[in-house]
């Protein structure tokens, strides 16, 4: 136990609030917060939603700021979905934000590179083409996430109709202007958990259905768009050598 405290949330079951560690070893806790509140001539710029980010100190309990990540003053927008990760490319965390509008007829992609200090320091609007193919099923839930050589990986999970104790799931690579289909059956069947990683060297491995006397995993490599990365690096060092 290296912290205990409790933290209020005036609206925790209509947020979107999702728990990372950071490059500093600590943890916070990421959520968005839609308004939806309707703007008059007298206050056009009032502010309809925002990502927020909330740093846990290891052994305090002390009152805690959030930092603000992004805000918006246009209406109608609903945060759907926030997945974070070490940034690979730059430094720091990513998070990569899903809404929507109302109707929820299109989805877009908000990409935001920040320090552990709770400083921005990029903020994108991703056009991601990936055209997801929904899940036979209930309960869908789409994630996308960042890779460690570039892209994106989006998936996609629901319940398997034809067996309630497994999963379906698709995948696909991209990173905004080509798209590509993992190796894999487009779905796959999980076990009733969905779990999955992505291993350092852009592996991705998930749990089949377990069976009465054994279980196994599959595992696929999915598409770089960019190169091994430290490897001219080290090139030059054995040429030097």
């Amino acid at each position: 136990m290296l912290a205990n405290d409790t933290l209020s949330f005036s609206k925790i079951f209509s947020m979107t609030i999702t728990p990372i560690a950071t490059v500093d070893g600590r943890y916070a806790l990421v959520y968005a917060d839609s308004k939806n509140s309707n703007t008059t001539h007298k206050n056009p710029l009032l502010l309809q939603g925002g990502i927020y980010a909330i740093f846990l100190e290891y052994g305090k309990v002390a009152i805690r700021e959030p930092a603000v990540l992004y805000q918006t003053s246009i209406t109608g927008l609903l945060f759907v979905g926030i997945d974070c990760s070490i940034e690979h490319l730059r430094v720091g965390q990513t998070c990569i934000v899903t809404f929507t509008n109302q109707t929820a007829t299109d989805y877009f992609y908000l990409k935001i590179d920040f320090l552990s200090s709770g400083t921005v320091y990029n903020v994108d609007v991703e056009s991601l083409n990936a055209q997801l193919k929904p899940v036979t099923g209930q309960h869908d839930q789409n994630n996308v996430e960042s890779l460690r050589y570039g892209g994106y990986f989006f998936s996609g999970q629901g319940e398997n109709k034809d067996d309630p104790k497994t999963i379906l799931m698709y995948g696909y690579i991209t990173n905004g202007n080509v798209t590509y289909s993992w190796d894999l059956q487009n779905p796959i069947v999980t076990n009733r958990i969905g779990i999955y990683t992505i291993l350092n060297n852009n592996t991705f491995v998930c749990a089949l259905p377990e069976e009465t006397q054994n279980w196994s995993l599959i595992t696929t490599d999915l598409f770089r768009f960019e190169g091994e990365r430290g490897k001219v690096t080290r090139e030059k060092k054995l040429k030097k050598n």
